[in-house]
Order: structure tokens, then sequence, then C-alpha cells
């Protein structure tokens, strides 16, 4: 797979629910469907095996591979996402087929594109290793497919790749290099924080800065250092004024500010959390 190609077509993104009885006939189709089981369960049949898939679950289903669903007494949330990985000049010809190859026609069966998702590498239904992170990244895509605000295409391309590479990650589709990348970016956010800790900071900014998603920023830096990366930049920070404190003029309200803490309360309330001393009593020790 040519990864410098990679840029997602959503053809479809939305809710759905199938009853207790559901049964959607075998059918093959032209694009991929990632489903993100929200609740219930059905029995999905892809080529000659039966998978009974469950909540929290995440399904791949891969183009010119022919499956059905059976229900199993329950309703079936099944949200999903229909899409290809490069837009190309059929990407506007395909739709959502719920017709079997076997019964289309010659034209139809040239819109099946090419499976070029790691298929010996990805299983059609698994758990994801980070579900939070998982669901909170698909469920942003199909929200913003479905506001179709300013530049959505953009935006849903954003979030489809960064939920395709916690699945590339997930089953090394990218081989021995994962580790050492992740390993690179955590070093980096950290030194960005001992280098900027006069400066605000969150986790949602961390996050896009380093297109890293949050949720994996949080456990690849706690692994690597053993504290979280808030707890470490509010350590940072308490460091930072400690030292503007002692060894400068500057009075406590100008030591906020340099901080860039919202007034002197907020940053009075902090640094006692912090040491266990208010800033006035600290310089004074």
């Amino acid at each position: 797979m040519d990864l410098n190609r990679l840029s997602p077509y959503i053809r479809v993104a939305m809710y759905s629910t199938m009853g207790p009885r559901h049964h959607l006939g075998r059918r093959t189709i032209f694009d991929y469907e990632i489903i993100c089981v929200k609740g219930g369960g059905s029995d999905i049949i892809i080529g000659d095996t039966t998978y009974r898939v469950k909540e929290n679950d995440i399904v791949l289903l891969r183009p010119g591979v022919a499956h059905e669903f059976c229900g199993i007494g329950e309703p079936f949330f099944q949200p999903h996402i229909h899409f290809d990985p490069f837009f190309d000049e059929k990407s506007l010809k395909r739709t959502v087929s719920f017709r079997d190859e076997r019964v289309m026609s010659e034209e139809e069966r040239l819109l099946i594109q090419n499976d070029v998702l790691f298929p010996d590498r990805i299983p059609p239904v698994f758990v994801p290793r980070d579900g939070e992170a998982f669901r909170s990244c698909f469920f942003k895509i199909i929200d913003i497919y479905r506001k179709k605000e300013k530049n959505y295409t953009v935006r849903y391309k954003l979030e489809l790749m960064r939920l395709l590479d916690m699945i590339f990650r997930q089953f090394n589709c990218y081989g021995d290099e994962t580790k050492a990348e992740d390993d690179f970016v955590i070093d980096a956010v950290k030194e960005y924080i001992d280098n900027n800790s006069d400066k605000l900071m969150t986790l949602d900014g961390l996050s896009e800065q380093f297109f890293l998603n949050k949720y994996t920023l949080m456990r690849k830096f706690t692994e690597k250092y053993g504290v979280t990366v808030i707890a470490y930049y509010n350590k940072r920070r308490a460091e930072a004024a400690k030292q503007l404190l002692a060894s400068t003029r500057l009075s406590v309200s100008e030591v906020s500010e340099a901080l860039g803490f919202a007034d002197i309360y907020t940053f009075s309330r902090f640094f006692k959390n912090a040491t266990g001393a208010s800033p006035t009593s600290f310089r004074k020790l």
C-alpha cells in the first residue's frame, strides 16, 4: 500500500439501527465499511466465517468480500462509515451496494476497488487497543460529515486518517519503525514542555500540535516517564514559578502574568497546591 496516496473519501457516515430480527442478505460492497458497534449484537457472515459481534467491537468490511447480517433477537446499533482510502475517478460513481457480486453487471463489478488496506494483517472483527480514543475519533467523523460545515471534507479526512493510523499501529502495519517513531514524538512533547513551561498548554493543544491522539499521548507519555503529561507540565510550571520568585524582583502578580495565569488568585492556588506554600511564604523562605 502506498501511504503517500492516502486521501480518504467518505461516501456515507451515519448512525444506524437494525431491528432485533434483522436480516441483510448477502451483498458485496464497492468500498470499505467500518462499523463501531454501539449496542446490541448481530451475527455477521464474512466469506465462510460467522462472527458474533457485540458492543465496542469494530467491524471492517472490505470491497469485493461477500457478507450478510443476521439478527440474534436484539436491536443492533451499528454506526458506520463507507469510504475509499484514495479518491479516484470512480469514487463519485460508487454507491453503497446491497447486491451480491454474482448478480452485478460487468459495469458494477468494475467499481469494486482493489483491497489495499493490509488484508493480511487487519482482521475483520477486532476490539481497538484504546477503545475510548477510537470511539471518540469515529463519532467525531460522523458528526463532521452530518453537519457538513465549511471545509468539512478536509476535517473528516484528518480524523479518518487518525482512525486508520490507530488501526495500522495496533496491527503493526508499519513494521518495526512504529515504536521508535512513537518514542521520538513523546520525547519531542517532553522537550517542548521543558522549554516552554511559561506558556499555557492544554492536552488538546499538545495533541493537535504533535498530530497525536490525546488518549494515545496520555498513555504513551505515562508509560515512558511514569507521570501523566499534564502532571509533568504542572511540575515544570511550579519549578518555573519558584525560579522567578527566588531569583527576580518581580512581584507575585508579575510572576503570575509572566507564566500566563488568568489572575493572581489562580496562580496562588496553583502554587500552593503544587508546593504546599503560598508564593509570598515561599519568597520569604
